[in-house]
């Protein structure tokens, strides 16, 4: 029963969301979205848990070694996505942090260790492992690739609409995937008609959490300036001119 809705937005605001909010990266802002969207969602469904959802994202471990047909080499770390925090500029500063802590963390211990623990797990123990063994309040994988940046064509018709439907697995009943193309922002939800009956609205739910992100960074960018020119120093007066006559 899967179900999937997609929404997109102009990378150029992406861009002036990054100059509001310094440190603020397209991916911060993207996992922000996904997290006001889980917390209008779950809210109007009486399901917000009170802390964190948490999201498993996938990373490439194949380096600047693109080519050959070594297949996929994907690992995956874990980022909080802050459903918990109600404001968007609070919640995109918690999860600037949290990805700043995440990167040093998977820095620590390797790209490469889940992916080895899973290869090298004998198949009847990695199974049920990966079907039944869930880390607390996982419940999502997103998932933010870079496209090209100029549209594409075939057979001289442009391609007008990336729609990147993902894939999702026992336990976790829901992905979201961005994708910039040609200036755009695609996000994608994808899930289970049983665990995400109204993807329509979860799509509008998008949609309010990024516009609620850019009028977040407005007021946060307009305080910014009150504030500097508040501490600014005054002008010194002009004084008065004294002509000496010799």
């Amino acid at each position: 029963h899967r179900v999937f809705e997609a929404v997109s937005f102009p990378l150029s605001e992406f861009r002036e969301i990054r100059k509001q909010v310094p440190r603020a990266t397209i991916n911060d802002q993207f996992l922000c979205i996904v997290g006001g969207a889980l917390r209008a969602y779950l809210s109007d469904k009486n399901e917000l848990p009170d802390a964190t959802m948490v999201a498993m994202v996938p990373m490439s471990l194949r380096g600047t070694e693109k080519g050959g047909d070594r297949g996929n080499q994907v690992g995956f770390t874990l980022m909080p996505v802050h459903s918990e925090i109600e404001d968007p500029i609070e919640r995109l500063r918690e999860i600037v942090e949290s990805a700043e802590k995440s990167k040093r963390v998977t820095d620590a211990i390797g790209k490469e260790l889940a992916r080895d623990l899973l290869e090298n797990t004998p198949a009847i123990i990695a199974d049920p492992l990966l079907r039944n063994v869930q880390v607390p309040r996982i419940g999502l994988v997103v998932s933010n690739v870079r496209g090209p940046d100029v549209p594409l064509y075939m057979a001289g018709a442009q391609l007008v609409n990336y729609v990147p439907i993902s894939i999702v697995i026992d336990g976790v009943g829901l992905n979201v995937t961005g994708f910039s193309y040609a200036g755009r922002m695609w996000i994608c939800a994808v899930s289970c008609r049983e665990m995400l009956p109204d993807p329509a609205f979860f799509a509008e739910c998008m949609r309010s959490a990024f516009e609620q992100m850019k009028e977040g960074a407005r007021r946060e960018a307009a305080f910014m300036v009150e504030e500097a020119a508040a501490l600014a120093p005054p002008p010194e007066a002009a004084g008065d001119e004294h002509v000496i006559e010799g």
